[in-house]
């Protein structure tokens, strides 16, 4: 009977070796043993419980002999970024300090500033000094300090290029960066922002336009940025920031007489006083009892925040001028904050400023609204012109004594008791009148408190917002005249060959002749009111670029096939 062969002791043998070799490793290094529990690449690692116990167990030195193979395939010689998850609990450590400290200093009652805001300054006050301290024991925090702690004031220029992209035909804004600038003249800053657009290898003859606020050193047409742009591409055209102009006619006019001035000083001395004082504040709250308008503070720049803050008082103007009263009768508010909130009672007493508050609201909530749209990523020219042109007619239909007479009626509902209005404070001022026979009469002006208030401060702000809108609407025109036949559903087709072949005449390198004929053909295929951008994302999903390849080429003057970005444009 024939046996199997016996491979016990062989077995055994070897067996016993790597055991021996094993246990010298792990005498000499606990860590050796990771490999026997856990993989041998640290990449495999998955963290538990085990693994935890086992580090906590074991000292963790450098584990000389592992394998790393899969470590080095997945990252190479690239650079290991910190995750998304690691930079929130760091900034959230970060955040737990700082509102520590805040709460220990409120809770004492100690001041938060000292006469220096500057890190490492022996005078920067308490709360700067507690994070000082906190630091010497935590290296995060430590190095954040270093590198965020005492910022230079730095001049800096936001560049941001708006495009289609290839296959979907979405338009996609990309913000490029911020470049530090130390001049603010139109020749360095175009030399700073055509070296940027340089090193990211994008091409300035592929631009289509460019858009910058309406500074003279950007849009100046000697000597501004957009200017010198255009001598080296002439189909750069230059279109100011929608949005930007808006606000502009908003400053304009916040200024063009005497009780628009007046009235926005009102409403920011109103944020003032009530919150510099919590016990202010809270008498505020308790008058407003339920309402989500509170005061506002205004801003020079972002008109959102004004017509917030014009909303809050018109919408809450009895409750405020409460607040103010029981203000000006506390025993317990110091007498500077007593004869203040007097003073604020007087001027919201006057039927003009109940007036002032319901028209300026009314003209900044349709202007927020025209703004919020005009910030959309996607907006075309022809969009532009007809928010401005609505605009414009809402004022003009505002421009009327039947409107005014709505106004004044709303008021005197809003606050019972003011009926009339004021006086005017300056003395009456006598001038010479000249009449038809030759001779003059010394006239006193007979106009009623209300017709002045009418004619000086109502139609002066509704002239003002209309003479400015048509002012920086002009601006869009020329392009909306160039481009708006492609949306205008209304042109017969010879008007629509006119316009097209004058399209094909100013962008020669980018459409050839056979665009004429091909949009009228492509018009019957798109709905009616369809915009620019929704033809064009039209034209690829039904497969018909081929088709009409000029139509896309007018959608977003396409360029070289292997190009990833077809209209340019930077603002």
């Amino acid at each position: 009977m024939k046996t199997e062969p016996k491979l016990t002791t062989s077995l055994n043998v070897n067996t016993s070796a790597i055991t021996e070799s094993i246990t010298d490793k792990v005498k000499s290094n606990p860590t050796n043993l990771i490999h026997l529990k856990f993989s041998n690449d640290p990449a495999h690692w998955v963290i538990n419980s085990d693994l935890i116990s086992y580090f906590s167990e074991n000292i963790p030195i450098q584990n000389v002999d592992a394998d790393l193979t899969v470590s080095a395939r997945q990252f190479g010689t690239k650079t290991r970024y910190f995750r998304k998850e690691y930079f929130s609990r760091a900034l959230g450590n970060v955040l737990k300090r700082v509102i520590a400290v805040i709460k220990f200093l409120s809770s004492r009652g100690l001041a938060f500033r000292g006469d220096s805001e500057i890190f490492g300054c022996p005078k920067n006050g308490n709360y700067l000094g507690c994070l000082e301290l906190l630091s010497n024991f935590d290296p995060f925090l430590e190095e954040h300090i270093k590198k965020f702690g005492n910022p230079a004031h730095i001049d800096q220029l936001t560049i941001i290029i708006r495009y289609t992209t290839i296959g979907r035909g979405k338009v996609v804004e990309r913000f490029l960066g911020f470049v530090p600038i130390e001049q603010h003249d139109g020749k360095y800053l175009f030399d700073v922002l055509n070296k940027m657009l340089n090193d990211n290898n994008i091409d300035i003859s592929k631009c289509r336009s460019q858009s910058y606020d309406n500074a003279s050193n950007m849009s100046g047409i000697y000597s501004g940025v957009q200017a010198r742009f255009r001598e080296i591409n002439k189909l750069a055209e230059w279109v100011p920031c929608a949005a930007h102009s808006l606000n502009l006619v908003g400053s304009v006019t916040v200024e063009c007489c005497t009780e628009a001035i007046k009235f926005f000083s009102v409403v920011q001395s109103i944020y003032t006083f009530l919150s510099a004082s919590p016990q202010r504040w809270s008498i505020m709250l308790k008058n407003m009892k339920e309402s989500v308008f509170v005061v506002k503070s205004l801003s020079e720049t972002r008109w959102s925040a004004r017509s917030d803050a014009t909303k809050a008082l018109s919408h809450n103007y009895e409750e405020i001028r409460q607040t103010l009263i029981d203000i000006s009768l506390s025993e317990t508010q110091p007498p500077t904050a007593v004869n203040e909130a007097k003073s604020l009672v007087k001027k919201l007493n006057r039927l003009e400023t109940v007036l002032m508050s319901i028209i300026w609201n009314d003209i900044l909530q349709q202007v927020n609204i025209v703004n919020k749209s005009l910030q959309t990523p996607g907006i075309e020219i022809c969009t532009v012109v007809n928010l401005y042109n609505s605009l414009l007619s809402y004022f003009k239909n505002m421009r009327s004594a039947e409107e005014f007479d709505l106004f004044e009626e709303k008021a005197k509902i809003k606050v019972s008791g003011l009926s009339d209005y004021s006086e005017l404070e300056s003395r009456k001022r006598k001038h010479k009148v000249s009449v038809y026979d030759g001779s003059a009469i010394d006239a006193v002006d007979q106009m009623s408190a209300r017709e002045k208030f009418k004619i000086q401060t109502f139609y002066v702000i509704i002239d003002k917002l209309i003479v400015e809108m048509e002012k920086r609407k002009k601006a869009y025109l020329r392009l909306d005249e160039r481009f708006n036949f492609l949306t205008n559903d209304s042109l017969k087709d010879e008007e629509i060959k006119i316009k097209a072949n004058n399209l094909v005449e100013a962008y020669k390198t980018d459409l050839e002749s056979a665009f004429v004929n091909e949009f009228l053909i492509f018009k019957s295929f798109r709905e009616s009111g369809m915009s620019v951008n929704e033809m064009l994302i039209k034209q690829i999903n039904t497969k018909m670029v081929t088709s009409f390849p000029n139509n896309k080429q007018e959608s977003h003057m396409e360029v070289e096939e292997d190009q990833e970005v077809r209209l340019i444009s930077f603002e």
